[in-house]
């Protein structure tokens, strides 16, 4: 028996029978004829067993036959911390040594927290023969009482809007339903206690060789499916993974839902200060399109950044010469020094005079056919840009990760730029187009550039902001997501020109209702400051002076809910942040409607008579008379009020 220790988590192999554990959650896998086979998965805290063994099957990406026989088996782990951004961890790996390839088994354990993630790496031999589907995961339930629901998590904004679908469904022992899904949620109706099962991948077409499904239910048996390994994710002696998979455990219904997902996103990301909800101005959101970027213009633009109170200035695409390395098809990234001749230097200098940070946009060299191949050169290029000119946080765009070899070089090209920068920098991943890494797939080292919406092509309306945070918030948290806010005063004609008086145009709901609308996500001022009228200007910071920075850090670190109806532009709406129990703040966004009233659903179990609301910005009244509502009162069309609220029962 060997037995590894990390806080309250265990890891232990007996030859057999594999366990990790902690005080919150206990899984157990075994070998069977050579394979691992998931076979025990109990919540201490109610001592029940809640997989039938009997009924579970292999996690073998490959043809058994052609693997040969097990010869060897090596069982490590250590105490991990993924370079500082996750929760530190007991990480631990079984290495099966086939006649003709390797498999390893990753696990990973948190403190005192209801959650085991996991994922498969193969060493091909020459002469195996994979599976065209995967296993991931399995969960061969053993009660058949559970209510499931797929969550469908897209990104892909350049050509969707539509960002959250989900199916709901029990389970029925002669059924079987194939899910499109990123998180899998089955819950008990007996005691509203629940698993998770997320697929730490891309989102549909978006991922490697998709095959049209994520989840396959089977009656009771519960199972994650991807791509099986292809012949070009297998390079040399190399163990690359499929995608990586996650189980957690929950009670107390719907909120402990969102609460348990909330605790598996903070032990993979913990809360970054000086990145995560920063406010980022980028100089591409006025479509100049890299025209602009010379000197004065930059220190221009930077300048009335920082009276805006904006903290973070990125450098988009057309910084660099566009000279390619000898023989290859990679930029030098090397500053256009025709337009820059002292580099960055001087934005260097104004940004740390007056407390900001200096960040660059850039394309790694991905779609190379061969797995990504020189990553180790994009990491050191990413280290080089930090060393000479000081950007600290670097948006990345371009990129198609079309085989597991790939998405797995990406995730190690971040860990490597990391380690050679000692771990001081941050990336803000671009995942507007396909195929990346979505929301949950080696993105722990940063956060969401999520779309691009322009004044210039009609495509931006302020609710359609509120709605994509709206929407993904309960999965994803907020202040991971750069939510963009334009300057409204822009390309008014155009909307005329499309919809003659379109009542919902930017230019109709202003600029005070844009920036408030990102209050509780990271805010991404998609403009040029220096071209802002003084009016929008004026209006843009008088949101954020208005709410307080002490504020909006507890905002950023709350569990942000939806509230309302969702945002369509018209009706009331809004956004829950739970910070202490159930009490926290309620943002309300009020459209173009005359109504002085309406009445918002909240989460169920987080409000009640006695619940009370004092409003810091914005103009409103609230008041809760009835379970999970709140009672609002704001006078004019597109307004907000910030409320601060009080629960009784945290008094």
């Amino acid at each position: 028996m060997r037995e590894f220790s990390f806080q309250d988590c265990t890891a232990s192999f007996d030859g057999v029978r594999l366990t990790v554990e902690n005080t919150a959650i206990s899984r157990s896998w075994e070998l069977r004829d050579g394979a691992l086979t998931p076979v025990s998965l109990r919540v201490p805290a109610s001592g029940k067993e809640l997989l039938d063994a009997a009924a579970s099957e292999p996690l073998l990406p490959v043809e058994a036959a052609s693997a040969g026989a097990l010869a060897d088996c090596a069982f490590t782990a250590r105490e991990d911390d993924d370079l500082g951004f996750a929760r530190p961890h007991l990480l631990c790996e079984l290495t099966l040594s086939y006649a003709y390839c390797a498999l390893r088994y990753r696990f990973e354990i948190y403190p005192g927290t209801a959650l085991v993630r996991m994922r498969i790496f193969l060493r091909a031999g020459d002469r195996l023969e994979t599976r065209p589907a995967a296993l991931l995961d399995v969960l061969p339930l053993a009660s058949l009482h559970y209510e499931w629901e797929a969550v469908f998590l897209r990104a892909v904004t350049d050509y969707s809007n539509n960002l959250v679908q989900t199916q709901r469904g029990v389970l029925y022992p002669a059924e079987t339903a194939n899910l499109a899904g990123t998180i899998l949620r089955l819950e008990s109706p007996l005691d509203g206690g629940g698993l998770y099962l997320i697929r730490e991948a891309p989102g549909g077409e978006e991922q490697t060789r998709w095959l049209g499904h994520d989840f396959v239910l089977q009656g009771c048996v519960c199972r994650a499916v991807a791509a099986g390994f292809a012949p070009s994710d297998m390079l040399g002696d190399a163990f690359i993974p499929l995608y990586g998979s996650a189980v957690g455990a929950y009670d107390g219904g719907e909120l402990g839902f969102y609460r348990a997902l909330r605790g598996y996103h903070e032990a993979r990301h913990v809360f970054r200060e000086g990145f995560d909800g920063a406010i980022v101005s980028n100089t591409w959101g006025d479509r100049s399109a890299g025209t602009k970027i010379y000197e004065d213009f930059l220190l221009r633009d930077m300048r009335a950044a920082h009276e805006l109170g904006i903290t973070h200035y990125q450098v988009d695409a057309g910084w660099d010469d566009g000279t390619r390395v000898p023989g290859t098809r990679r930029s030098r990234r090397a500053v256009n020094r025709k337009n820059l001749p002292e580099g960055f230097s001087n934005l260097l200098a104004y940004a740390r005079a007056h407390g900001m940070q200096l960040g660059l946009w850039l394309e790694p060299h991905s779609g190379d056919g061969h797995g990504y191949a020189c990553w180790r050169e994009d990491a050191e290029s990413i280290a080089g840009l930090y060393r000479e000119h000081g950007a600290t946080f670097f948006k990345l765009d371009g990129f198609q990760l079309e085989s597991y070899a790939a998405a797995w070089h990406f995730e190690e090209m971040l860990r490597l730029a990391l380690e050679l920068t000692d771990r001081r920098i941050f990336f803000n991943i671009d995942i507007t187009n396909q195929p990346r890494t979505g929301y949950f797939c080696g993105t722990q080292y940063g956060n969401f550039f999520l779309s691009n919406r322009y004044t210039d092509w009609k495509n931006y309306y302020t609710h359609f902001t509120q709605r994509n945070l709206w929407e993904l918030c309960r999965y994803v948290p907020s202040y991971r997501i750069q939510a963009e806010c334009l300057n409204t005063g822009r390309n008014g004609a155009l909307y005329e020109e499309r919809l003659p008086g379109d009542p919902l145009a930017p230019q109709k709901s202003g600029q005070r209702y844009a920036a408030a609308s990102v209050l509780t996500g990271a805010p991404l001022a998609w403009f040029e400051p220096c071209e802002m009228d003084e009016e929008n200007a004026a209006a843009f910071a008088d949101v954020f002076r208005s709410v307080g920075e002490a504020v909006r850090q507890e905002l950023l670190r709350s569990l942000v809910l939806p509230a309302g109806h969702a945002p369509n532009g018209v009706d009331f709406t809004g956004f829950q942040c739970l910070t202490d129990g159930n009490s926290g703040y309620l943002l309300v966004l009020k459209g173009k409607n005359s109504r002085e009233s309406a009445r918002l659903r909240l989460t169920p179990g987080t409000a009640a008579p006695g619940t009370v609301f004092a409003c810091i910005a914005g103009r409103g009244e609230a008041v809760c008379r009835s379970a999970d509502c709140a009672e609002v009162r704001m006078d004019g069309e597109f307004a907000y009020a910030l409320f601060r609220v009080r629960a009784e029962k945290d008094a």
